[in-house]
């Protein structure tokens, strides 16, 4: 019988937005505040599970998405990754905010912003990803980018 976790990663991962979508929207934020440890187990399989440069990329939507929606309820609590403190996530993040897609720079900026305590003090990490990030992005030409 497949392990649930598996599940999950095969659906964050898959080329069909609508799937990665329902994803997002309803199982991560239910798995998160039901069984906060299974972000943790979600990472850790979405950043072993393909350890070469290229397949870094393809799985930079849904490890920022994991991220995101575990900050956004609260698992971060017990989750060293789901903050900028370790070398593994700070680097997945990089790479998000420099990634050549639009959706997926403002994907990793929401990632860094987004905190279920509206008082979290940000770390000296998130605010130079931060300030690396508008650096960058500052003369974006896409009005529809610059409106996000």
């Amino acid at each position: 019988r497949p392990c649930p976790s598996s599940r999950c990663l095969e659906a964050l991962t898959v080329r069909e937005a609508s799937i990665r979508y329902g994803m997002c929207n309803y199982v991560l934020p239910t798995l998160c505040r039901a069984v906060p440890e299974s972000v943790q187990l979600l990472l850790d399989g979405l950043m072993s599970s393909h350890p070469s440069e290229g397949a870094i990329v393809s799985n930079l939507w849904a490890v920022t998405a994991v991220i995101k929606i575990s900050r956004r309820w609260g698992a971060e609590a017990s989750t060293g990754d789901a903050q900028v403190k370790t070398p593994s996530t700070a680097r997945f993040l990089k790479a998000a905010l420099l990634h050549v897609n639009d959706d997926m720079r403002l994907n990793a900026l929401e990632m860094l912003c987004v905190s279920s305590k509206s008082t979290e003090v940000i770390t000296d990490e998130e605010l130079s990803l931060v300030k690396e990030f508008l650096a960058m992005n500052m003369k974006s030409s896409s009005s529809h980018y610059r409106q996000r």
